[in-house]
């Protein structure tokens, strides 16, 4: 008899448990539908502002618009590999150089997106010369599965890893970097990298959400008429 009991109990045991589950990642998930949307509307906001005049950059700056004086260093170009929607699917690079503040910070500054074509020619004309520029301050990249690893022998990235690309160029670079908006000294070939891309994150948390919490219902729904039928 206890054995039956027990048996019985263990599709109400499992109902139990697994439904706490799914209620538990349908409510993370709105959690981070919630964070999400205040991180666009953040980045909406800051791309409307005016950029700010700032001598110290620090995490705390991801995704401010700032202007910053000084000068690109020269022979310290990065290729980042990406195809862009705008130029239909293309392959190119996106180039990225070294920024030295006047006051001697370095940032890495993402320049301008250019075609695979014009690889070999890219570092021809790039200037030197202070100037002031203005971008948006990002945070680097992490590595995922599916990406192969950076090809560092032929100057080639497939991942923004800041820290990787410090110890390749040999200098002092933080943990983010610059998008420029609106670069006016580089080849014509070079195209600018447009921001209002930022603000097209994917954003499915709420049909996440929604899955698992369907899937709970489900589940009880399941049970309810198993147990009916038990109790006939």
């Amino acid at each position: 008899m206890k054995l039956q009991r027990s048996i019985k109990l263990l599709p109400l045991l499992f109902t139990i448990i697994t439904v706490s589950i799914l209620l538990l990642l349908g409510f993370w998930q709105l959690q981070r539908l919630q964070d999400k949307n205040l991180l666009l509307k953040n980045i909406g906001h800051n791309l409307n502002n005016q950029p700010l005049d700032i001598q110290l950059m620090s995490q705390a700056n991801i995704y401010s618009k700032i202007n910053l004086h000084g000068k690109f260093l020269t022979n310290h170009d990065i290729h980042l590999y990406r195809r862009i929607a705008s130029q239909h699917g293309q392959d190119g690079y996106y180039l990225l150089s070294p920024f030295q503040t006047n006051n001697n910070q370095l940032i890495l500054v993402a320049r301008g997106w250019f075609k695979s074509m014009y690889k070999s020619e890219i570092s021809m004309g790039l200037s030197s010369s202070p100037e002031q520029i203005s971008g948006i301050i990002l945070a680097g990249e992490q590595k995922q599965f599916f990406i192969p690893g950076n090809d560092l022998k032929n100057n080639i990235w497939f991942i923004l890893d800041l820290t990787q690309i410090a110890q390749f160029l040999k200098l002092e670079l933080p943990e983010f970097y610059l998008l420029q908006l609106e670069p006016d000294d580089l080849p014509d070939f070079v195209k600018p990298i447009l921001a209002d891309n930022l603000t097209k994150i994917k954003n499915d948390h709420l049909e996440y959400a929604l899955t698992w919490f369907i899937l709970a219902i489900s589940l009880i729904i399941i049970f309810i008429v198993y147990a009916r039928k038990e109790s006939n």
